[in-house]
Parts: structure tokens; C-alpha cells; sequence
């Protein structure tokens, strides 16, 4: 019977017994619709009259000056709530400033938002509140104050969407960011805060977001793993790639921030590489069960890595490549405010022209021989151009590791950690690489995700017909045209989401 269920998903029809229904909204209907495919409602609001757990919703052209709160569904058949682009169609919806969101899911959990474009709305675009597994698929949103936020909404995923605005998010549980674009937020690209736990942040292009592009900020058990980060132009000052932090909230008065795990990036451009701040909670908040190893963090304005003071216990930094060319005007890789609890070992070292460039304790300058002797740091480290195959640029493949570069074979392993910034396996070779790029591995066909954009590949801001992930290609979307049925998608979505978090 359960095969039979799931197959009857796939094909898109009702499962015996069930009736969830399919409504279409099509603003140039005639008026007095009554919701069918022959007789559409003008405006998505009309949908909530009618509206049950377990409907579909499709969404023709058009642009839509509405603000639709979906709370409280009433329940029907159960299972997902789909709101979605029809097939063949890009509906825009520009919220009309009623509220501070274009779309809530309010106490309604189970929602998924899919294909849609939201933009020019002093709100968030996509608004989670108390809402559960709720799903943001191959959206796009344009100048718009906030892209995504799950509050007291755990189980999220945003997935294979283009974003104008920040993803945020408190106390959730569990929500995954992944193959997506976030980028032009006026706060931080990526964060999930107020002792959120258990987030993913995975194969996404997080770049030229206003004070920090991904903030892990009183969060734990957090994943950030194949993440190309970046500014544009040269970076605000004292801003970040990835930061890690405890402010405190109303339900956070204490260090939250433990067990992170920060793994094949590539950082370029920012003011600041990877950064931890001891936050509201100086002498307490720390770096506990810190794992950063095999990136790649190039040309960062000031510093490729800095922490402050705290009472760090089991971080290991390890197979990084720390590199600026000498004309990014970095004159430091490392500073390190407190020295006890954290080993650094098998990290590659470039900064021409400049040799006292690690700062160890927060007081004199070591070049690299002096800083080993006196920390008994640097175990297997390498100090040469790390040869990438390109110029350094912002694009994720210009650091991939030439033939004979001196980061090939001379990493360490890191336990738990068998895949590069491509999903290729480690290690390729006789040994493991520095850096986010594992030279000569093959992609895992199991483990993939969807090509991602480069920033050369990326879209024009404010082109509401361009597809900055690449969604509309993407089998089984509505405007891909493919033979799939358009709830296929959630349904690959959802085992791969199983297989992931195993």
C-alpha cells in the first residue's frame, strides 16, 4: 500500500480516499470565479477561503499587488500545501505594504512556496512563523527587505532559489539552506540565530550582503559546508565571510555557540575571512567543537582567519589554504587573541612580500618559522603560491589546483569529511588535499546537487525572467517544460533530504 501511495504522489493524483483539491488564480480571469481551472480566482487571496492542508495551488501570469497570510489552514486531506507557478507561467508578486511579509505561513506547517518571484515589498518575501517544515523552491525575490525567515519554524529548506535578501530565522531546528543565491541583504546573508541547531548551509553562493554574508550566531550543530562567499567590490570594513558569534535574545543568556563544522568553501574578497566574536558574552562564548578544515580563503581585505579571546576547547583548523597575492593589501593571515584549545596543523601559507604575517596571542608579530617554535603549531604545514589553474578572481573555479601545486597530497584527513566543494571524492590520489578542491576526483553521482551559478554566470539584479540557479532547467519545474509532474520535485526533494541528514 505504501507504494502504491507514493507512486500515486509522483503521478500527481489523490491518494484513495483523499480529496485535496486543485485551485488556479489567474488575475486576467473574469470575475466571480470560483476557483477551477475554467473558472480561476482574480487574486491569490481568494484561495483562503477555500484552502486546506493538502492543496495545490497555481498561480498564473501576472504581477500581483497582494499580501497573503496563510494562517492557520484549516486542516483537509494532510501532506504538503503547495503554492506554486503553474506550468508555463512566472507569476510576480509585489506585496502591497499591508503587512511586513509578501507571503506568511503562519501555524500552518507543511507549506511549500515553489517557482514563484516576489519583489519590490519592504517586507520579507516568504515569511515562516510557527510553521514547520515549510519549503521555499525555485523562488526568486528582488529588492525586497528580507528574503526568507523561519521563526519558531524548524524543518525548513530553501533549495535551487535566487534571493535578493537575507535568510533569517529563530530558534529553528533543523532547516537546510542549499543550492541557492542569497546575496544583497542589508543585514546578514545567512542566519539562523537565537540557540537555532541541527541548520545545513550547503552549496550555495552567499556574496555582497551588508555586515556578514553566513552568521552563526548562538547556534549549534551547524554544517556550512561548499559555499563560494564573496564581496563584489572591496568589502565594508569589518566585514565577514563566516562568522561565528553568541549575542544574546529574550530565550539566549548564556553561550549557545558548539559543535560547528565549517568545510570546503571558498572565501574571496571579504574584509574578513572566517572570523569568531565573543559576542554579549565575553570570557564565556568560545569556539567548543570547531571543526575548519579544507578551505579555500583567498584575497580577504584584512585577515583570511581571526578569533578573539574565550575558553576554546577541540577546534582544529586543518587543510586550509590562507593566501592573499600581495596586491589585495592584506598584511595579515592570522590573528589569534587566545592561543589555548585550538591546533592548527596542514594549512597552506601564502602572503608574498610580507613575513610577519601571523599574529599569536594578540601580541608580536611571527613569521611562520617563529610562530611554530614558539606555539608548536603548524604540524605539516606548506608555504608556497598554492598554483591555482586561474586568476584569482570570484568565481569558485579559479581555485581549483593546478598539476604539481604544492596542496596536492599534503593535507591531512579529517574525520567525517570524505567529499570537496564539487561532491568528489576524498582523497583522489595518494593523499589528501589542501584546500576546497580535491585534484583528479570525480563527482559522486549519488551524491550531486545542481550546477551552481559562478559569478560570472550570475544574472542581472532585478531581471525578474532569469533564472539565477539555473531552476528553470531544473526536471520537473513548471517552467521547464518536462514530462515530469510538477509535485515530482518535492518528492526527490524529500528523500534526498533523508539521505543527507542520515
Amino acid at each position: 500500500m505504501r507504494r502504491i501511495m507514493i507512486l500515486l504522489f509522483v503521478l500527481g493524483l489523490p491518494a484513495p480516499g483523499a480529496a485535496a483539491a486543485q485551485w488556479h488564480v489567474d488575475q486576467s480571469a473574469a470575475a466571480g470565479g470560483d476557483g477551477s481551472a475554467g473558472a480561476p480566482f482574480q487574486t491569490i487571496n481568494a484561495v483562503r477561503d477555500v484552502l486546506q492542508t493538502g492543496d495545490t495551488v497555481w498561480i498564473y501570469d501576472g504581477v500581483y499587488h497582494e499580501t497573503v497570510d496563510f494562517w492557520h489552514v484549516p486542516e483537509g486531506v494532510g501532506g504538503r500545501t503547495v503554492i506554486s507557478a503553474a506550468p508555463g507561467h512566472q507569476p510576480v508578486i509585489e506585496g502591497d505594504g499591508s503587512r511586513d511579509f509578501a507571503f506568511q505561513a503562519g501555524e500552518t506547517p507543511g507549506m511549500t512556496f515553489w517557482g514563484l518571484t516576489v519583489r519590490d515589498t519592504d517586507g520579507t518575501a516568504f515569511h515562516f512563523y510557527y510553521a514547520d517544515d515549510g519549503e521555499v523552491l525555485e523562488c526568486r525575490t528582488d529588492n525586497v527587505s528580507g528574503a526568507v525567515s523561519f521563526y519558531f519554524s524548524s524543518r525548513g529548506l530553501v533549495y535551487l532559489s535566487d534571493l535578493y535578501g537575507g535568510i533569517s530565522g529563530k530558534q529553528s531546528d533543523g532547516t537546510v539552506i542549499e543550492a541557492s543565491r542569497v546575496h544583497h541583504s542589508q543585514a546578514e546573508g545567512i542566519t539562523l540565530h537565537a540557540d537555532s541547531r541541527n541548520l545545513r548551509y550547503l552549496n550555495n553562493v552567499v556574496h555582497d550582503n551588508h555586515s556578514v554574508n553566513i552568521y552563526i550566531d548562538s547556534a549549534s550543530n551547524v554544517i556550512v559546508d561548499g559555499n563560494l562567499v564573496f564581496m563584489t567590490d572591496t568589502p565594508p570594513q569589518e566585514m565577514a565571510g563566516i562568522q561565528l558569534a553568541d549575542e544574546s535574545y529574550d530565550n539566549v543568556t548564556e553561550p549557545k555557540l558548539q559543535n560547528i563544522v565549517i568545510t570546503n568553501n571558498v572565501l574571496v574578497n571579504n574584509d574578513y575571512g572566517i572570523v569568531f566574536w565573543d559576542g554579549h558574552f565575553p570570557g564565556e562564548s568560545a569556539m567548543r567543537n570547531v571543526t575548519i578544515a579544507n578551505n579555500t580563503i583567498v584575497n580577504n581585505l584584512r585577515l583570511a582567519i581571526v578569533w578573539d579571546p574565550g575558553p576554546h576547547q577541540d577546534t582544529v583548523i586543518r587543510n586550509n589554504i590562507f593566501a592573499a597575492d600581495g596586491l589585495s593589501g592584506a598584511e595579515l593571515l592570522l590573528n589569534a587573541k587566545s592561543v589555548d584549545g585550538v591546533v592548527l596543523d596542514h594549512n597552506l601559507w601564502y602572503l608574498p612580500g610580507v613575513s610577519e604575517y601571523i599574529n599569536w596571542g594578540g601580541g608580536e608579530l611571527f613569521d611562520h618559522a617563529g610562530w611554530v617554535a614558539t606555539s608548536g603549531q603548524g604540524e605539516g604545514d606548506v608555504l608556497a603560491d598554492p598554483d591555482f589553474v586561474g586568476a584569482w578572481d570570484l568565481t569558485a573555479d579559479a581555485y581549483r589546483l593546478a598539476a604539481g601545486s604544492p596542496a596536492i597530497d599534503t593535507g591531512a584527513p579529517v574525520v567525517g569529511l570524505d567529499i570537496d566543494f564539487d561532491r568528489a571524492g576524498r582523497p583522489a590520489g595518494d593523499g589528501y588535499e589542501i584546500g576546497a578542491f580535491e585534484h583528479g576526483a570525480s563527482p559522486n553521482p549519488d551524491g550531486g546537487v545542481p550546477a551552481l551559478p559562478d559569478a560570472g554566470d550570475l544574472p542581472p539584479d532585478g531581471d525578474a525572467d532569469a533564472a539565477g540557479c539555473g531552476c528553470q532547467g531544473t526536471p520537473g519545474h513548471p517552467n521547464a517544460g518536462a514530462l515530469l509532474p510538477p509535485l515530482l520535485l518535492p518528492l526527490l526533494l524529500l528523500v534526498g533530504r533523508r539521505r543527507r541528514r542520515d
